[in-house]
């Protein structure tokens, strides 16, 4: 009967040791998923969200110094046609980045305001009449402006995504740490028991046999 006793108490035993390894396990699982996705908003943030800002800081500067040109009155084909590559470039790489939702719907719209003002843009260098010009230039001063409030739009848009991926990586920290002290719980009630096994055990089970032997 004592041995059956016994038996069934190891067989607890292992149980319990089997349960908390497992939890041990998924824990583990749980915080190495957390570390991955903590990585990649780190990146996400750098190269979705800080380099993205350059270009659109970049974009600016360029569409500012169109307008002033334009608004000098002095027609700079060697400058358009330079910019104009440039701007296709960082729209190109641009375009590769990460988007929101709503990020999308600026960035088309800021291409299509791209597209009018090159549009104006030649039509003003092909024109001569006073007239038609000041129109032109009344008209590429309005475009710019929506170009330029397109790129603040999307720069919010990086500053806020920023600030989401940052409080995301912060809770995944916090909840790793939790995890970890969890872990640790587990790994001294797993030492608990293989102690209880080793030692406590066969100890009570000596001292009950020469208390019975006593008697």
């Amino acid at each position: 009967m004592k041995k059956i006793v016994t038996y069934r108490g190891k067989i607890r035993a292992l149980l319990a040791l089997l349960i908390f390894f497992v939890m041990v396990f998924g824990i583990n699982r749980i915080n190495s998923r957390n570390f991955f996705v903590v990585q990649e908003s780190f990146e996400s943030i750098y190269k979705d969200r800080v380099v993205v800002n350059d270009y659109i800081f970049r974009l600016g500067l360029i569409i500012e110094n169109k307008k002033s040109i334009i608004n000098d009155k002095q027609p700079n084909a060697t400058f358009a046609i330079h910019s104009d590559d440039s701007v296709d470039f960082l729209l190109e790489q641009y375009a590769v980045t990460k988007f929101t939702d709503n990020e999308i719907f600026y960035f088309d719209l800021l291409k299509e305001d791209i597209e009018a003002f090159r549009s104006q843009e030649l039509s003003l260098a092909s024109t001569i009449n006073s007239a038609e010009r000041e129109k032109l230039v009344s008209n590429l001063n309005i475009l710019a402006e929506k170009i330029l409030n397109d790129l603040s739009m999307l720069s919010q848009i990086q500053v806020t995504e920023s600030k989401n991926l940052f409080e995301q990586s912060n809770e995944r920290i916090y909840n790793s740490y939790f995890n970890a002290q969890l872990e640790l719980v587990f790994l001294i009630a797993i030492c608990a028991i293989i102690l209880t096994l080793l030692v406590v055990s066969p100890f009570w089970i000596a001292l009950k046999s020469r208390l019975s032997e006593m008697n």
